[in-house]
């Protein structure tokens, strides 16, 4: 009876450790064999070694407690009185996991980006033209000097000639000389052929004797004219009807080679400029004016056309610009003044029995530099409308002074005959005066 006693407690023992962890101790009574120390109750499920409460912490990789066995009990130690805890080893110190490092880790929701403020975009810079040192290239005067605008190549300008004698030399060795100094292609025609003197002992630079290269051609009748890369030489009386180079801007060549320039006129007429200077252009030259345009277009060598150019910048002033202005009539109609001013300002090549019209005149018509572009009369105001500059306006104003004059009034006078008949008399004194018959008179 009190071996049941026994085993019950012994079981409840281990059923109180088993609970709290604690491993079973070993007694040294032991059963006997075969018999089961829990009585009626089933045996225990065996305890997992790996089994571990869970602490909140992981175990590191590889750590198992497998093979784990608890260190022996030291010498002189008491095991643990019954019902009392057994001591457990020390548990392994596990460090902390490290954390792993993120330093170029980005949030999953990204932080928003301060607004992008548009910035005002400069104002292009229209690029300047340099030359091979960067230096910008400097415009050239208005007054262009001898052979400014030679297109030379850069790598011979500034070059010069020590001495540029060249004696009766025949054209051809002269353009294969000019052709090495300058770097340009010529195109010389078979049928151009001849001779070229120039006398220029002293030294020259390379662009004063490229000029005098085409001054010698022109002297001989031959002129340049580009075509391309490559530079002809014809003779000038082709040159004419030839594709020569056209300039219309600020700037074009200066020297004896064709070309064609188009001024546009801002104060006198082109028509007027056509017929005045036709004769300042060369005999191969050309000119023509543009009536839609005001503008003359001219085909003649780059140095006469610079001459040219010169006498229209003198003339093409503000001063001859023509203006409107209304002048009244007031003793005679203004379309009989303005026949007599057709007949003085009128066009003298108008076909006979045909009245003049009015034309265009320059201020080499007028004194003062006047210019009276057009008058035309207005009978509703008995007016007449004058197109002309400042000048020219008061020209024909004092002209018009004296032709608006009142007619003088004629007297009736009765003379009486004594002695004569009055028709006899009458008759002679009108022969006398060329004014054929007379009318019948009555006396009283």
């Amino acid at each position: 009876m009190g071996t049941m006693k026994t085993k019950k407690l012994l079981t409840m023992i281990l059923i109180l450790q088993m609970s709290l962890g604690i491993n079973p101790v070993s007694f040294s009574e032991e059963p006997p064999a075969n018999e089961n120390p829990f009585g009626g109750f089933e045996t225990p499920p065996p305890v997992d070694p790996d089994f571990q409460e869970d602490d909140g912490f992981l175990n590191p990789p590889g750590n198992n407690m497998e093979g784990f066995n608890p260190p022996p009990v030291p010498e002189g130690a008491q095991p643990p009185a019954l019902g009392q805890p057994t001591p457990q080893p020390p548990r392994p110190s596990r460090p902390m996991p490290p954390m792993p490092s993120a330093p170029n880790a980005r949030p999953s929701i990204p932080a928003p980006r301060p607004p992008v403020v548009a910035q005002p975009t400069p104002p292009a810079q229209a690029p300047t033209k340099s030359g091979p040192t960067g230096k910008k290239e400097k415009t050239p005067p208005a007054a262009l000097k001898l052979a400014d605008y030679l297109e030379l190549d850069s790598s011979v300008k500034g070059l010069e000639v020590k001495n540029f004698d060249l004696p009766d030399k025949d054209l051809k060795d002269v353009v294969t000389l000019i052709s090495k100094w300058t770097g340009k292609n010529f195109i010389l025609d078979s049928k151009v052929r001849g001779k070229i003197t120039i006398m220029g002992p002293s030294q020259v630079s390379l662009q004063e004797a490229y000029q005098a290269f085409l001054s010698a051609l022109d002297a001989n009748g031959l002129t340049t004219v580009q075509a391309g890369k490559f530079i002809r030489i014809i003779e000038s009386a082709e040159a004419r009807r030839a594709p020569v180079q056209t300039f219309s801007g600020e700037y074009a060549p200066v020297d004896d080679q064709y070309i064609t320039r188009i001024f546009q006129l801002k104060y006198i007429n082109a028509d007027e400029v056509q017929r005045e200077f036709r004769d300042l252009v060369t005999r191969q030259g050309k000119l023509f004016a543009y009536e839609p345009t005001n503008s003359i277009i001219i085909t003649d060598t780059g140095s006469n056309i610079q001459r040219i150019r010169g006498i229209l910048d003198s003339l093409d002033v503000k001063t001859y610009e023509t203006t409107l202005h209304v002048l009244p009539i007031k003793n005679n109609s203004a379309k009989a003044v303005a026949d007599m001013l057709g007949e003085i300002y009128g066009d003298e090549k108008a076909k006979p029995g045909q009245p003049r019209t009015f034309r265009k005149t320059t201020m080499e018509r007028t004194r003062g530099g006047g210019v009276i572009s057009k008058v035309i009369p207005d009978e509703t105001t008995n007016s007449l409308l004058v197109l002309a500059n400042k000048a020219g306006f008061e020209s024909l104003k004092s002209l018009v002074s004296r032709l608006d004059v009142k007619a003088s009034s004629g007297k009736i006078r009765v003379y009486y005959c004594e002695h004569a008949k009055a028709e006899d008399l009458a008759n002679t004194l009108a022969s006398l005066a060329g004014g054929g018959s007379a009318g019948r008179g009555t006396s009283g």
